[in-house]
């Protein structure tokens, strides 16, 4: 995990020095900073893989459904957010425009993802 986070570190940086020259590769960044915290957000969840592994699956599919859209939001870049909508935008956009939102969506989606597929209904 620490690897992870220092990974996340060095991206965020040359993510916000993307942003700063309007340079293509901040599209790339952003996907790859998304797809380091949706592991990271994954990670947290170490039961719920410990589960999967040993083929424990018990899915709640509402759960899952929600993750998954989450999940597909989350990793559209910030910047593309704020192409669309621009200027004033209601808080379920506006929540998307920043690239820290979007990371902590796009972890809260990897956990959301594991805890769907390991759902215990007993609780």
């Amino acid at each position: 995990m620490l690897l992870i986070l220092y990974f996340m570190d060095t991206t965020y940086d040359n993510l916000q020095e993307a942003y700063r020259k309007n340079d293509e590769s901040m599209f790339r960044l952003s996907y790859f900073m998304s797809f380091l915290g949706f592991i990271f957000g994954t990670l947290i969840e170490w039961r719920g893989i410990k589960q999967l592994l040993q083929r424990n699956v018990n899915p709640s599919w509402l759960l899952l459904l929600v993750a998954i859209a989450l999940t597909f939001f989350s990793f559209i870049p910030s910047v593309v957010w704020g192409e669309w909508y621009g200027g004033i935008n209601p808080f379920y956009i506006d929540m998307f425009l920043f690239p820290e939102r979007n990371l902590v969506l796009t972890v809260l989606s990897g956990i959301l993802v594991i805890r769907s597929l390991t759902y215990d209904r007993t609780k």
